[in-house]
């Protein structure tokens, strides 16, 4: 489950970087903004970007799991049977649309058969234009989903409810049964249950196809064969544009002997250029303005902020604005036309274990939701530009916004309600005289983990100084980003406490929020379930915890009954899940819906968000005079 936290690392890089920042008042622009008239095309679109691109330097399409290069593969590269339009939520950014597929999948009552018809005449790019996509590319793609080895990273937890998938995933099958391709344009998708977010599943980059090789016709994996670890440098796609040097590689010769594209250099810049298979009249998604995208990586946070304020670049991609220009262009009317903020589908939270004392105890987790001081934890982070006070977990976009105002524990302006916190704890077996205070020594000391920036520790002691206030006192680590997740994640280190982690999207369904954070398979290493609910007594056990630790709630079956509905009656089941977890299991305190904020440089004159990957949308900017 690596791949959880590969994602979400990415989205925290901007999080992070906003936090400091000075609340501004009313929201600045969230959408685009053309100057008028027709908008302009050509140009090469400039991008710094603090780390590479794909968070782990291969762009493969199957690992990549980092929403930054969820952009590069939807806007660029690679395009899928269904996709997004690379707009925000209120411009039908969270709507899937038909992509590569002709229309929309046909899909049986109970949602366990989907078929796809395939548009034809799409061809590969360069070297490949001569090869069409056909419903085997997908089928090819999705098995390299399902080899252990090729989707190290990745995301292929996702697609085990494809029947027969973990068969040929656990080497138990030759082929997976749930996928059939009818015919050349015709993709038949069978799984094992109701798959409410079945259309999600192929609108992620690993279900990209991938093209025959003409010189290996029997390779089963075409031009991927041999390329475990470096496919992303030999893929060649649909989109609009493609790796520089695509178009010179050479699938004549066996994997070994090929010579990657220059396009990419891993940890140090990209180049795309455009895709000439791409055909704009079977692509209503992608407007692709400008004619080639070029990526600096590396350098400090004040530096590419810099280059962009002084149009040495236009975007920087996975930095998003730092405070000091939150400030400087949220007060700034000549400078509000480069600024941007918008809701970005994720949350900021707080974690507590419940298997260590006093979080072992609902009440106590109780009683910390009642007292913490929301509204200072959000000055600190900004303000309104960093996003609204949260009262649950699953953000509305997963849930179509089912829950509304909904907060658990209400107080007034988010301050915090310490009366009400008392109430909990004195009904805590750790206070021992009923006073509402804890007077047990479990509560003094506790083990807590947190992100090392200064924004992060004023934040923790915000949780300090509210926590006090019950009896509860914080050993604080500050660890570099990276160690904390690792650490809240490895129930053998016993942490307490995580104040300052968040949690992202992979796609508008409550299943990316739901199992990772409350349900047995998020407690995986590299994974998310902080909170171990679901743990068994054997594992307990086995990772240290004293005899007599209590064995938590099991969330599995709340979390399975939501995942064999559809529609509506989803959303509400994940929606009720969200009630139930905050009123009876009270372990994650939602701090924030967050928001992302970015600059652009004045080239910039037609700019969207994706709201999808979560960054800004590549392919909808425009450069004045064609970048001229």
């Amino acid at each position: 489950m690596n791949g959880y936290v590969r994602h979400l690392v990415g989205a925290l890089v901007l999080l992070a970087l906003v936090a400091a920042a000075c609340g501004t008042g009313e929201p600045a622009p969230s959408s685009p903004t053309p100057t008028g008239g027709e908008i302009p095309t050509g140009g090469t679109l400039r991008l710094v970007a603090l780390d590479d691109i794909d968070g782990i330097g291969t762009m493969d399409p199957q690992k990549s799991y980092y929403s930054v290069a969820f952009e590069f593969h939807r806007c660029c590269i690679n395009r899928t049977l269904l996709s997004y339009n690379g707009k925000p939520t209120q411009e039908g950014g969270t709507q899937l649309f038909p992509d590569l597929a002709a229309a929309e999948p046909q899909v049986n009552e109970d949602a366990t058969v989907w078929t796809f018809t395939i548009k034809q005449g799409i061809r590969y790019a360069p070297p490949l234009d001569e090869v069409e996509v056909t419903a085997q590319d997908f089928v090819r793609a999705i098995e390299r989903v399902a080899d252990p080895e090729a989707s190290t990273g990745g995301y292929p937890f996702y697609y085990s409810p494809i029947e027969g998938f973990d068969d040929f995933s656990n080497g138990d099958a030759d082929s997976i049964s749930g996928l059939r391709v009818v015919d050349d344009y015709t993709l038949e998708v069978t799984f094992n249950r109701p798959a409410g977010e079945g259309g999600y599943l192929f609108a992620l980059p690993a279900s990209a196809p991938i093209p025959p090789n003409p010189n290996d016709p029997d390779a089963r994996l075409g031009i991927a064969e041999g390329h475990t670890k470096d496919y992303g440098r030999f893929q060649v796609g649909t989109g609009p544009y493609m790796f520089q040097g695509t178009d010179e590689l050479d699938f004549s010769v066996p994997a070994k002997e090929q010579e990657p594209v220059a396009g990419y250099v891993p940890g140090r810049s990209v180049v795309l250029v455009r895709n000439p298979s791409w055909d704009p009249d079977t692509d209503d998604l992608r407007s692709a303005y400008v004619d080639e995208i070029e990526v600096v990586i590396g350098g400090a946070e004040k530096e590419l902020a810099n280059k962009v304020d002084n149009d040495e670049a236009d975007i920087a991609i996975d930095l998003g604005a730092t405070p000091e220009q939150i400030s400087r262009y949220t007060t700034d009317p000549a400078l509000q036309g480069r600024y941007f903020n918008y809701q970005d589908d994720a949350l900021a939270y707080s974690s507590m274990n419940t298997l260590v004392p006093p979080f072992d105890d609902v009440h106590v987790r109780k009683a910390v939701q009642w007292v913490v001081n929301k509204d200072a934890l959000r000055r600190i982070a900004g303000g309104p530009e960093t996003g609204d006070i949260a009262g649950h977990v699953f953000v509305d976009g997963v849930i179509g916004g089912v829950l509304g105002d909904y907060d658990a524990y209400p107080t007034e302006g988010g301050r915090g309600d310490l009366e009400k916190a008392k109430e909990e704890m004195a009904q805590s077996k750790y206070d021992t005289n009923g006073d509402g205070v804890c007077d047990a020594p479990e509560c003094k000391g506790v083990l807590t983990v947190s992100e090392e920036s200064e924004t992060s520790q004023k934040a923790v002691q915000v949780w300090k100084d509210s926590l006090e206030q019950i009896g509860i006192t914080l050993d604080n680590k500050a660890l570099a980003l990276g160690a904390m997740y690792s650490r809240c994640q490895d129930p053998k280190a016993q942490v307490g406490f995580c104040p300052t982690v968040g949690w992202g999207k992979d796609f508008p369904d409550g299943i990316t929020f739901g199992p990772p954070l409350f349900g047995s398979e998020g407690i995986l290493p590299g994974c998310c379930n902080y909170s171990f609910n679901g743990a068994t007594a054997e594992q307990i056990k086995e990772w240290g915890y004293p005899a007599g630790t209590p064995v938590p709630e099991s969330l599995d079956e709340r979390l399975e009954a939501c995942t064999g509905l559809v529609g509506d009656e989803r959303n509400q089941c994940w929606a009720d899940f969200d009630r139930y977890q905050m009123e009876n299991v009270a372990a994650i305190v939602p701090r924030r819906f967050t928001k992302s904020s970015y600059v652009v440089s004045t080239r910039v004159v037609n700019f969207s968000f994706d709201q999808f990957a979560g960054v800004p949308a590549l392919d909808q900017i425009a450069l004045a005079g064609g970048g001229a």
